[in-house]
């Protein structure tokens, strides 16, 4: 199995073919339109993924995270990377051995500066924090695998080998998937 920091639990479901009948869609869609936590909607993802014995890709994205980012709400943003939290950990305690995850970003936004030493003059929960745009910078993400290890030099396509480009992570992706 492979799970993947990025696109939307009920997209993958109906795109890997898994919907048999319109009561699995009726199902889906009772969880797509509702307002349930993002841990409960891939722990319900994965659930109905794992009836498939020849395996399954479930891609993620806490959406919520990007949009705070845009809109510099720093406690909206501490909401949704909570939730983002709370969902791997829910992945890494319900699933195998033979799972592969990656949790990264596609992009870094809003130029968010955060310390609990410098008084940006801002401050959520004890941190002091400053956004310096709403849109996407290219200040670098980083990519974290879960039961596997990634060698950049082997998938990198720029010159410094230590680096990724997010769109490298798809040659990663095939060789786990085979």
């Amino acid at each position: 199995m492979l799970i993947a920091a990025a696109a939307v639990v009920c997209a993958v479901i109906f795109a890997a073919g898994c919907v048999t009948d319109d009561d699995d869609a009726d199902v889906i869609g009772a969880w797509y339109h509702g307002d349930d936590k993002l841990v409960d909607l891939v722990d319900f993802g994965i659930d109905f993924l794992e009836k498939n014995d020849n395996g399954y890709v479930l891609m993620i994205e806490q959406g919520y995270i990007d949009h705070n980012c845009h809109d510099n709400n720093f406690e909206g943003l501490a909401y949704a990377l909570g939730s983002m939290a709370d969902t791997v950990n829910m992945i890494t305690n319900k699933v195998g051995e033979d799972t592969k995850m990656i949790i990264t970003a596609d992009h870094e936004t809003g130029g968010l500066h955060v310390s609990d030493k410098v008084n940006y003059g801002n401050t959520y929960k004890n941190v002091s924090y400053m956004f310096n745009a709403t849109s996407h910078s290219n200040t670098e993400v980083y990519a974290f695998p879960y039961n596997f290890k990634i060698v950049p030099g082997a998938y990198s396509s720029l010159k410094d080998k230590t680096k990724l480009k997010n769109c490298d992570l798809f040659n990663i992706y095939k060789d786990i998937i085979g």
